[in-house]
């Protein structure tokens, strides 16, 4: 267990001298889970490899963990960016995250060092999110077309490691994506929220179960959340209320249903046009409406469409290694 602490002592960094190196900064468990097979695959072909984490307590308490846990060695920022040298490569998750590196972004770019943005989630085609990356590893045709000559297509990890499952029985239960940021928090739109989906899911005699993100608010007594990761509840259940989330592709992918209630102030980006994949509302009387539709049989949904739009996936050669391969070959340039 490395101390928690920017130094650590027992760290064994990569060299100062010989191939250029390749640094993957975390900030949470979904960065490590998109980056680990890639990490794993470069360190297999002799690239030097090696995970950074930021200083910020709520981050290194999500990233932090996980690394342990597998038995990997990672850097502070800090850390990172003494050991950095030309030729190197930088591998990031959104521009804005984590916290205050953007900063840095420049500065590294200066010393020669290649930064990378791999797409960690949905609402990626939103203007800026990987500004000032000199490239981008994208998850489809969608993203290339947003991102034009900095982007390679490689895919998601994440999704591709969700399970279609067949034969799903039919349940009265809805899987409620509760997923607010302190924003709206604070004026109490996520409590108004949740509160609407819960009386229309009553009004459309269904059984709520709450998958609540640590960024939402306390739900009231007598709602049942469940402690169950959501892919897990997508594979009991077929039907999802939620926001925009990378969890309705996961939805998709599985063959639940999903419904999106959105607030009115939200940048829908991709799911602004749901290619016949499910309903976007944005009141409580449209999703009740757009449910209802769904049960009595009236509204067909296929997701085909919306996925080959935004989500490319090859059979015989998986996203993780789709990665690995655009690293190597920023790496030789």
């Amino acid at each position: 267990m490395q101390p928690d602490k920017a130094e650590h002592p027992q760290i064994r960094p990569a060299p100062a001298a010989g191939p250029s190196a390749i640094y993957f900064v975390t900030h949470n468990r979904n960065m490590v889970r998109i980056f680990i097979d890639a990490y794993r695959r470069l360190q297999a072909d002799g690239i030097p490899v090696c995970f950074a984490v930021p200083a910020m307590k709520r981050h290194r308490a999500q990233a932090k963990p996980v690394l342990d846990e597998l038995g990997l060695e990672w850097l502070s920022l800090m850390e990172l960016k003494e050991q950095l040298r030309a030729k190197d490569i930088v591998v990031v998750g959104t521009k804005q995250a984590p916290p205050h590196f953007p900063d840095a972004i420049k500065s590294i770019q200066e010393m020669g060092v290649r930064v990378v943005g791999v797409v960690d989630g949905c609402r990626f085609a939103i203007p800026n999110r990987y500004e000032g990356v000199d490239r981008i590893l994208v998850w489809g045709q969608s993203g290339k077309e947003a991102y034009k000559e900095r982007a390679r297509v490689v895919g998601s990890p994440v999704l591709e490691a969700t399970r279609k499952v067949t034969g799903r029985q039919s349940t009265q239960t809805a899987v409620i994506n509760f997923k607010f940021m302190d924003k709206h928090r604070i004026n109490g739109q996520a409590n108004a929220w949740l509160n609407s989906v819960l009386d229309v899911c009553r009004a459309c005699n269904l059984t709520p179960i709450v998958s609540k993100h640590p960024s939402a608010p306390k739900v009231a007594d007598g709602v049942e959340v469940s402690s169950d990761p959501i892919e897990a509840l997508l594979e009991q259940h077929n039907i999802l209320i939620s926001r925009f989330s990378t969890t309705v592709y996961q939805a998709l992918i599985s063959g639940a249903q999903p419904f999106i209630y959105s607030l009115k102030n939200d940048r829908m980006v991709e799911f602004q046009e749901p290619h016949g994949a499910f309903t976007l509302s944005y009141d409580a009387e449209a999703l009740q409406a757009s449910l209802q539709n769904w049960q009595q049989g009236n509204t067909r949904f296929s997701p085909d469409a919306f996925l080959n739009r935004h989500l490319s996936k090859l059979e015989d050669i998986p996203a993780t290694h789709r990665i690995a391969e655009e690293l190597k070959k920023l790496l030789a340039e």
